[in-house]
């Protein structure tokens, strides 16, 4: 698998859902994020008349920031302490692509 994304928690009654991608490690840097929330975007948009996405980034991955930006999501908060992962407290930051 080079990678996988994702469509959740789709509401009809505000027209939102999240999303998700992940890339496989050797595949990272190849443009596989990028595609995949692109299309993410257009079948939220043709299939599900979702208008509003949303995603949520942990501190420690950066390149899924950038991913996001690039694709118009804008940042909306953060909030520190969000888990605690091998020892580490990771805060999150929480994105917003409106309308899409």
């Amino acid at each position: 698998m080079v990678a996988r994304a994702n469509l959740k928690d789709i509401t009809g009654q505000t027209n939102t859902a999240a999303v998700g991608y992940r890339v496989a490690k050797n595949s990272i840097g190849k443009g596989y994020a990028s595609f995949c929330l692109n299309e993410l975007i257009s079948i939220a948009a043709q299939h599900y008349a979702v208008n509003k996405l949303e995603a949520l980034v942990l501190d420690n991955n950066p390149a899924s920031k950038a991913v996001l930006l690039k694709c118009g999501f804008k940042a909306q908060s953060h909030k520190d302490n969000y888990m605690t992962i091998n020892g580490h407290t990771l805060g999150v930051t929480h994105f917003l692509r409106a309308p899409i």
